[in-house]
This record gives C-alpha cells, sequence and structure tokens, in this order.
C-alpha cells in the first residue's frame, strides 16, 4: 500500500512541506497557543465542540505561522 502511494504520489506538496519543515517549532510553540487561546474562550458562550474546534483551528495555524516566521530569523532558524 505504501510502495502504491509513494509511486502515485511523487511530486512534492508545498503545504506539507512547509509543515515538515516547521514540525518542530509547531510542538514548541502550540503548548502556550493553545493555554491562551482556552483561557481567552473561558467565559464565552458556546458549546464544547465550538470552542474545541475553534482551540483546534487557532492553535494550528497560529502556532505554524509564529514557527514560519520565526525560523526567517537567522539566530533562531539553527535553534528551531
Amino acid at each position: 500500500m505504501l510502495g502504491l502511494f509513494v509511486r502515485l504520489v511523487r511530486r512534492p506538496l508545498r503545504l506539507l512541506d512547509s509543515l515538515a519543515s516547521n514540525s518542530y517549532a509547531i510542538h514548541i510553540l502550540h503548548f502556550p497557543v493553545i493555554v491562551w487561546t482556552q483561557t481567552a474562550l473561558l467565559d464565552a458562550e458556546s458549546s464544547a465542540l465550538g470552542k474545541c474546534l475553534l482551540v483546534v483551528l487557532v492553535g494550528i495555524l497560529t502556532s505554524w505561522t509564529l514557527g514560519a516566521l520565526l525560523r526567517r530569523v537567522p539566530a533562531i532558524r539553527s535553534v528551531v
């Protein structure tokens, strides 16, 4: 199954390449982003599922964006 997938999908995907390049920075940054987002939504009148989906979406997008931006700083690039 994996061999078939590798044969069919030979071209690199920019989105997945970006995710792979920024994965360590995302890992480091996601915790404070998630905590901040959950704290901001603590008093919001919404369902638990709605809050969960919003926290996941904000967490992924914010951590990924911050990671990509931080990797552009030469001194930080060598760390993350």
